[in-house]
């Protein structure tokens, strides 16, 4: 992690994965998560170390809530470009885990593809442009043979796919 806006965006990222389970409406309601830690709810076991997180919040358990829980994920980044790959490496990280797939090279391609495709699907302008920044086409030519690739893997590869779509997903929130 090397953005604080990374971290913060991953705990919430983490947290949040409880509300895709059945029977679960509310994220301090999973009972295996951490979250109820974190709001003081439950003892912290030796491993979990809340204060990392918590002082993004200088402590203030109703900020933190309110963070975690309301939809809000754009605003995470506004921070700076670096933000938006490491929002897409971990989605392509969480969904390798998933399928069982650690090959690096194919990770690393998912993310820059996902990005691409983002160029022409995502409904921010801010986000495309921090993208933008982030791709750096050398030109138009560049950007249209690498939309094109793209759009090869996302019709072969289902990873690609289902990456982008809970990508677009935590944009739209």
């Amino acid at each position: 992690m090397t953005t604080d806006g990374y971290l913060l965006w991953s705990a919430r990222y983490v947290h949040r994965n409880a509300l895709e389970l059945p029977g679960v409406a509310a994220i301090s309601d999973h009972r295996w998560s951490s979250y109820r830690t974190y709001l003081g709810l439950r003892r912290a076991p030796a491993f979990v170390n809340t204060d990392l997180i918590l002082e993004h919040f200088d402590g203030d358990l109703a900020r933190f809530r309110a963070f975690t829980e309301e939809d809000h994920t754009s605003t995470l980044l506004r921070q700076q470009p670096e933000d938006v790959r490491q929002l897409v490496d971990a989605v392509v990280a969480c969904d390798d885990l998933r399928a069982g797939d650690d090959h690096r090279d194919r990770s690393s391609r998912r993310s820059r593809d996902v990005l691409v495709l983002l160029t022409e699907s995502c409904d921010d302008e801010h986000v495309r442009r921090l993208i933008d920044l982030l791709l750096a086409f050398p030109s138009g030519g560049a950007r249209r043979t690498a939309l094109s690739r793209a759009r090869r893997r996302l019709a072969s590869d289902p990873a690609v796919g289902r990456v982008l779509d809970e990508v677009e997903r935590h944009l739209a929130a």
